[in-house]
């Protein structure tokens, strides 16, 4: 059985995975100027980081040790 925090963060990724895939698209169709190329990069990254960000707030609030 999946904790509230386990199901929160697999809908989270989800949600993420469904913002990342339009980006993705785009640079790979290769017709973007490098700025927005750059830009679209960067927010792909930092959707990809946040799955991690969450799980570390999660531990956090559960009380574990900072990794």
């Amino acid at each position: 059985m999946l904790t509230f925090n386990m199901r929160v963060a697999r809908e989270f990724r989800k949600l993420i995975d469904e913002r990342v895939e339009p980006l993705m698209e785009a640079v790979i169709g290769g017709q973007l100027s490098k700025s927005d190329y750059r830009h679209r990069a960067g927010q792909i990254r930092g959707l990809q980081e946040a799955p991690d960000l969450l799980a570390e707030a999660i531990s956090i609030c559960e009380g574990k040790d900072r990794e």
